[in-house]
C-alpha cells in the first residue's frame, strides 16, 4: 500500500508545489527588476491570492474524493457528471471571489496598515490577478477531473508547462521587452492568470475529448458532497493567510523591507502547507476509489 500512496502523493505534491510557484517567481522577477515596494506589494496581495487559492483547493479535493468514489465503483459516466458540476461551481465560485476581492482590497490594505506605495502596487498587482480568478478555479477542477480517474501525468505536464511559461513570460511583461508593453507589477499578474487560464482552456478539451465531463448533464446533487469534503483543509490554508493579514498590521511599522521579509516568511511556512494538501488530495483518490470498489479495508 505504501507505493501506491507515494505513487499518488508525490505527483500532488509536486503540483501543489506548482501551484505555490507562480507567486513565488512574480515576487522573484518583481524583486529583481522593480524593487522592495513593488515586492512588499505582491506579498501582502498574495495573502488575498492565498485565500482564493485555498478556497479553488476546495473544489479540487472534494471532486477527487467523490469522482475517485465512482471511478472506483466501475461508473465513470456518474463521474463525469459530477466533474462537469464540480467544473461549473469552480468557475461561478471563482468569479464570486474575485469580485469579494475587488470590493474588499482596499478595505485589506488599510486593515494591513501598508505604506501607501505598496497599497497602490498591492492593489494594481490583485485587480489584475483577480481577472482570471475564475480560469484559476477552473485548473483546480480539471486538475482534479483528470486525477480523479488516476491521471496523474497529465495535470502535472499541464502544471510544469505553465510554471516554465510564466518563468519567461513575467520579464517580458514586467519591463517590456520586445513587442510587450511595460506593465510592471500588473504584468507579473497577468503572466500567471494567462498561463493558468491557457492550462485550465487545454485540459478542458482533453478532458472533454477523453469523456472524462458530461457538460449537459452535469450532477448538481454532487456538489453539497463535494464542498463538504473540501472545506475542512481549504479553510485551514484561508485561516493561515488572515493570520499573516493581523501580523502585517504590526510588521508595517517597522517598514518596506520588513514586509517584503514577512512576504517571504509566509511563502516559507506555505512550503509545509503543501506537503499536507498533497498527501491529502493522495488520499482523497485512493480513499475514494477503494470505497467505491468496496474494499473498505483498504480504504483504512
Amino acid at each position: 500500500m505504501r507505493p501506491v500512496v507515494l505513487r499518488l502523493a508525490v505527483p500532488a505534491v509536486a503540483m501543489m508545489a506548482c501551484h505555490f510557484s507562480f507567486n513565488l517567481i512574480d515576487s522573484i522577477w518583481v524583486g529583481r527588476l522593480i524593487g522592495p515596494a513593488a515586492l512588499a506589494a505582491v506579498s501582502t496581495s498574495g495573502f488575498y491570492v492565498w485565500v482564493a487559492l485555498s478556497l479553488g483547493e476546495m473544489v479540487e479535493i472534494g471532486l477527487i474524493a467523490v469522482a475517485a468514489r465512482r471511478h472506483g465503483e466501475g461508473d465513470p459516466e456518474r463521474a463525469a457528471r459530477a466533474a462537469a458540476a464540480a467544473v461549473a461551481y469552480a468557475l461561478c465560485a471563482g468569479l464570486a471571489v474575485s469580485v469579494a476581492g475587488e470590493l474588499l482590497a482596499d478595505p485589506m490594505f488599510r486593515l494591513m496598515s501598508v505604506p501607501p506605495e505598496v497599497a497602490r502596487l498591492g492593489h494594481a498587482y490583485l485587480s489584475t490577478w483577480l481577472l482570471g480568478g475564475p480560469l484559476v478555479f477552473g485548473f483546480f477542477a480539471i486538475e482534479a477531473t483528470f486525477r480523479a480517474a488516476g491521471d496523474t501525468r497529465t495535470p502535472f505536464l499541464m502544471l510544469a508547462g505553465s510554471v516554465c511559461v510564466s518563468i519567461l513570460l513575467d520579464p517580458l511583461l514586467i519591463m517590456g521587452l520586445g513587442p510587450f508593453p511595460r506593465l510592471g507589477v500588473e504584468g507579473a499578474a497577468l503572466a500567471s492568470v494567462m498561463v493558468r487560464g491557457g492550462g485550465f482552456l487545454f485540459g478542458l478539451v482533453i478532458a472533454l475529448r477523453r469523456g472524462l465531463l458530461r457538460v449537459r448533464a452535469p450532477d448538481w446533487r454532487a456538489l453539497p458532497t463535494i464542498v463538504r469534503i473540501g472545506a475542512p483543509l481549504s479553510l485551514a490554508g484561508v485561516l493561515l493567510s488572515v493570520i499573516y493579514m493581523w501580523l502585517t498590521r504590526f510588521t508595517s511599522r517597522f517598514g518596506t523591507p520588513a514586509l517584503a521579509a514577512l512576504g517571504v516568511g509566509h511563502k516559507m511556512e506555505g512550503l509545509g502547507f503543501i506537503a499536507i494538501s498533497g498527501f491529502a488530495l493522495a488520499a482523497s483518490a485512493l480513499v475514494g476509489q477503494n470505497l467505491g470498489a468496496r474494499q473498505e479495508d483498504r480504504a483504512r
